[in-house]
């Protein structure tokens, strides 16, 4: 699962596999294959090693593939109104995608964009410390908060560092995030109540 993807990639040895002729051709035929299929998780696993053995060359391609079939795939299960499955290894990729690309959004200040992929991520998702977690992301952007000031008032670092099992999302938070989707609970209410009438428009 997950879990075991994100263990092979902290296991590698980055050293040894930088200069390592045999590593370098194998990486680049899971490259090819990985493209050729367009595959989320071999494109994952090319880019997140490319990136431990701080080889560049080539990841903005694969990244925006990525972000490609990522997007498609949002596309795809709004218009069948299904939920996403974070059990299941390609959804939880493409939506990895999907969460990386509204992060970088929002560090950018493109705050629009940004709200709108994490309040798309909270309301495709029937798992409750993610839904929450999305929603606090999503009002924070609304808000125009800066992304650093996100981090530094609202996220709980500390707990983020002691995580094992998911390195791609973040999930912990400190009390103020609770208490600050709290208070302006009516405005994340709008915005999904906004969100499913755009959604029920577009299925019929």
């Amino acid at each position: 699962m997950v879990e075991d993807y994100i263990k092979s990639m902290q296991d590698i040895d980055i050293e040894d596999y930088k200069n390592n002729p045999e590593f370098q051709a194998d990486i680049a035929q899971k490259t090819k294959i990985a493209k050729e299929e367009k595959d989320i998780i071999k494109l994952y696993e090319v880019l997140d090693t490319l990136i431990l053995i701080e080889e560049y060359k080539g990841i903005d391609e694969i990244y925006r593939l990525i972000l490609e079939i990522s997007m498609e795939f949002l596309g795809a299960i709004i218009e069948k109104q299904n939920m996403l499955d974070l059990e299941n290894k390609k959804e939880y990729f493409y939506t990895r995608a999907i969460y990386e690309s509204a992060v970088q959004n929002y560090s950018n200040k493109e705050y629009k964009s940004a709200k709108d992929l994490f309040l798309v991520l909270s309301v495709l998702s029937d798992i409750d410390f993610f839904k929450g977690a999305m929603q606090i992301h999503m009002l924070c952007a609304l808000k125009q908060i800066p992304f650093e000031d996100f981090m530094d008032k609202y996220v709980d670092k500390e707990a983020i560092e002691k995580e094992e099992d998911d390195l791609y999302f973040i999930t912990h938070f400190k009390d103020e995030a609770g208490k600050f989707l709290d208070k302006h609970s009516d405005e994340v209410a709008k915005e999904i109540h906004t969100l499913s009438k755009i959604k029920n428009k577009s299925s019929l």
